[in-house]
């Protein structure tokens, strides 16, 4: 779905658009699993996405279909996250940013009302327009009454779906806040389900995260987390399992209904066995109907490296589950993808001789399984901060490389000339040779925060960083948290002889396109 149909759409009479938009399905689900997406491209999506939250109750029916698609992506919790934060980059107007806002605020409350199951990518945006708001606020930017009380209205609306949906959580799972014991040994218990664990009626042992009050010991908090984080890309499977079951009972085993949990690939068989760096794949063939030859498996998430699969050939009573290997774009249009399984082999030979059907699972297994795995093999001897995850200590440590050095001086004269420069026209004097010798743990020796280039928050976080073993720097956007976390790599690094020891300082960022922008940062430094 490129800009003319987006344009033409926003354009087009209210018939006229219901229609065109229904029948653009395909391409906007393509579109939407894009994940940079072009401020235009976003700017026309939501206006478009907020004209179909005003279609008359009358032709409903075909936007729930077409609102279906955006709950399958991760268009809220991802795109529109992403984007929300510049808008002030963008000097945009105030009449467009409060038609952003009002559109954003449709949107959001539409996918509350038709899709339960989206509370969480929901939250996850309300946060983000919450700290916008304040943030316009505190910059003196107006905001419209009509926007505060629909967000207002928005956010009392996603704290009634989050109690509906965690009673209907507790009802469905059987997951409470009780002190009930494990029945088996999280550790023993496979990262893939097994076959009882994936029928609708199965309810797995839960218990919930502890948000107020303290876990009982590191077991303890490695359990509840293993299961959950297990249940999280189990449970959608078993519903595709079940919304299968259903339709195939429905409309018998012809439907054409696109499924919600699942993608399904039809007439998949081996054809050979790959080798490569000593790991042994499968080539499997599948159908490429009318519905794959529309895919731009460049640009798709679909059978991407990493993701998990499950065959079956009796409408999954029994499974096979298996992990793409290698995606080839090229191959993949041609219906041939190559994937790993952890059998024996008598039992592989069971994949040449009959046809499934395949199953994708929606969430990316690939992610699941590293960690899942981590948290099983950690244990009391080498769980990391325990002291605060654990025991909920409140005021953090000095670092280590403070306790078992406390009178080492850091090299803080890496400011850049234009906070010289500010500095001196606020008459501070700036001695270069003192700041290269600053005491971190006194307070007295620190230079001055506009010597540094910092307004008082930044340099409180910027202290913080360098002095405590645990920190958390927290604002809205345009606050210069990327800024001081640049300043805070520039100086662990310059001053790396104190920490150090020929180890690596680790980046984790949420998406590539941060890590990416946060890494250019890094290499502008001399």
């Amino acid at each position: 779905m490129g800009i003319n149909l987006l344009t033409r759409l926003i354009t087009t009479e209210p018939n006229d658009f219901t229609r065109l938009l229904y029948e653009n399905r395909t391409p906007l689900e393509l579109l939407l699993k894009q994940q940079n997406m072009d401020n235009e491209t976003m700017q026309l999506l939501i206006n478009v996405l907020s004209k179909a939250c005003r279609v008359s109750d009358q032709q409903s029916e075909r936007m729930i279909e077409v609102f279906s698609i955006v709950n399958a992506s991760n268009f809220l919790d991802i795109n529109l996250v992403q984007w929300i934060p510049k808008w002030n980059q963008l000097c945009f107007t105030q009449d467009v940013l409060e038609k952003n806002l009002l559109s954003t605020i449709d949107i959001c409350t539409k996918m509350l009302d038709k899709f339960l199951g989206n509370v969480s990518a929901v939250g996850v945006t309300l946060l983000v327009l919450n700290s916008v708001v304040e943030g316009f606020e505190k910059n003196d930017i107006f905001v419209t009454s009509e926007v505060k009380e629909k967000l207002t209205s928005l956010r009392e609306t996603h704290e009634t779906f989050l109690i509906d949906s965690k009673e209907l959580n507790v009802r469905r799972t059987g997951m409470s806040d009780d002190s009930r014991e494990p029945p088996d040994n999280f550790r023993e218990v496979p990262v893939l389900p097994c076959p009882d664990e994936l029928r609708r009626d199965y309810k797995p042992f839960l218990r919930k995260n502890i948000v107020n009050g303290k876990y009982d010991n590191i077991n303890h908090y490695l359990d509840v987390h293993y299961r959950l984080l297990r249940e999280d890309f189990i449970a959608p499977i078993r519903e595709g399992i079940a919304e299968y079951i259903d339709e195939l009972a429905r409309q018998g085993a012809k439907s054409k209904k696109r499924l919600n949990n699942f993608r399904l690939y039809n007439n998949v068989h081996a054809v050979g066995i790959e080798r490569s760096k000593g790991v042994e794949s499968y080539k499997l063939k599948f159908h490429i109907d009318d519905h794959l030859k529309a895919v731009k498996w460049e640009h798709s998430q679909r059978l991407i490296f990493g993701s998990l699969i499950c065959l079956s050939r009796d409408d999954f009573k029994t499974l096979i589950f298996g992990v793409v290997a290698n995606s080839d774009p090229e191959k993949l249009a041609e219906g041939s993808v190559e994937v790993t399984f952890d059998l024996e082999r008598h039992l592989l030979q069971e994949i040449f001789t009959h046809s499934f059907k395949m199953a994708e699972s929606p969430s990316y297994f690939e992610a699941y399984r590293h960690v899942l795995t981590c948290l099983q093999e950690l244990n009391a001897d080498d769980f990391p901060f325990a002291r605060y995850i654990i025991n909920t200590k409140r005021s953090p440590d000095l670092p280590l490389y403070i306790i078992e050095n406390p009178e080492f001086k850091f090299d803080l004269s890496d400011f850049n000339n234009t906070a010289l420069e500010d500095a001196e026209q606020m008459s501070c004097q700036v001695d270069v040779q003192k700041l290269k010798a600053v005491c971190v743990r006194d307070d007295e020796n620190w230079p001055s925060h506009e010597t540094l280039g910092f307004d008082v928050s930044q340099m409180r976080a910027y202290q913080a960083a360098l002095r405590e073993e645990v920190c958390l720097i927290q604002g809205p956007p345009g606050t210069g948290k990327t800024y001081v976390g640049l300043r805070i790599v520039k100086t662990l690094l310059r001053n790396r002889k104190c920490w150090g020891n020929n180890k690596p300082l680790m980046v984790v960022c949420y998406t590539n396109h941060a890590l990416d922008q946060f890494l250019e940062g890094i290499t502008e430094f001399e």
